[in-house]
C-alpha cells in the first residue's frame, strides 16, 4: 500500500478560512503582473492581501522592500518574475511554513487547468494546495509526474507511473469532489514547464524544504505562475 495514504489524513482547511496573502510592489511590469494575480487569488480565496511596496495601491499596504516582503507573516507570498521581490527568492523559498508563488508568463491565461507535479518528498504538501485552488477557482486538476531528463540523460528504464496513482489515491482521500486527469511527460521539465497549457503549475520542495533542482527549473521556465508548495 502506498505509504502516502496509509498515513493519517489531515482535513482541508474549511473554505473561507481566513489567510493572508502578501505581494512585493515596486512599480515593475513583472510586479504588475504578479499583484494582478494576487488580487483575483485573494479575492477567488477570500484571503486578505497586503501589498508591500512604496505607492499605496490595494489590500492592506505595508512601506517597504524586499526585506519586509520577507518579514512579514503570511500564508502565501506573491512575488514577480523580475524586480527586487525577485532577486531575494532565494531567501524568500526559505521559509517552508508558507507558500511562495512566482508570476511569470501570462498571469490571466485562461485554460480552467491547474497542474500539480508529484513525484517528489512533498506530494502531500503539493496535493493539498492543488485542491484547495481548484475548489476556489472551480478548476480542473491535472496530475504531473517528469520522467526526469537532465543534460540530454533520461532516467534508466520505463517511466514509473506510482506517484501518480499514490496522488490519485490520496486526493481521492482529502478531496473526493476533485477529479485529476493524470499525465506522465517524458520531456525535459523546461520543456514541459514552459508548454502554455495551465493556468497555474504547483511543485514542491526538496528534502529540508529546501528549493530543489525542479522547482528550480520552474521559476525560469514556466509558462505561468508558479506555486511552491
Amino acid at each position: 500500500m502506498s505509504r502516502v495514504v496509509a498515513e493519517s489524513v489531515e482535513a482541508l482547511p474549511r473554505f473561507g478560512a481566513r489567510r493572508t496573502i502578501a505581494v512585493g510592489s515596486d512599480g515593475s511590469e513583472a510586479a504588475k503582473r504578479a499583484l494582478d494575480w494576487a488580487v483575483e487569488h485573494a479575492a477567488a480565496t477570500r484571503a486578505e492581501l497586503v501589498v508591500v511596496g512604496r505607492t499605496r495601491t490595494v489590500g492592506r499596504f505595508v512601506p517597504g522592500g524586499p526585506d519586509e516582503l520577507r518579514a512579514l507573516e503570511c500564508d502565501t507570498l506573491v512575488v514577480g518574475s523580475r524586480g527586487e521581490p525577485f532577486h531575494g527568492l532565494a531567501s524568500a523559498a526559505e521559509n517552508p511554513e508558507r507558500r511562495l508563488v512566482v508570476v511569470r508568463g501570462l498571469p490571466r491565461l485562461r485554460t480552467g487547468v491547474v497542474t500539480a507535479a508529484v513525484g517528489g518528498v512533498s506530494d502531500r504538501a503539493v496535493l493539498r494546495a492543488a485542491a484547495e485552488t481548484c475548489r476556489a477557482r472551480s478548476a480542473r486538476l491535472r496530475l504531473l509526474h517528469l520522467h526526469l531528463h537532465f543534460g540530454g540523460v533520461a532516467e534508466v528504464g520505463e517511466p514509473d507511473d506510482t506517484p501518480l496513482r499514490h496522488a490519485t489515491k490520496y486526493l481521492r482521500a482529502i478531496a473526493p469532489d476533485v477529479e485529476p486527469t493524470t499525465l506522465l511527460d517524458r520531456r525535459a521539465p523546461h520543456e514541459a514547464f514552459g508548454a502554455p497549457d495551465t493556468d497555474l503549475l504547483i511543485i514542491g520542495r526538496g528534502y529540508g524544504g529546501t528549493v530543489g533542482r525542479v522547482a528550480k527549473t520552474a521559476f525560469y521556465h514556466s509558462a505561468c505562475p508558479v506555486l511552491l508548495a
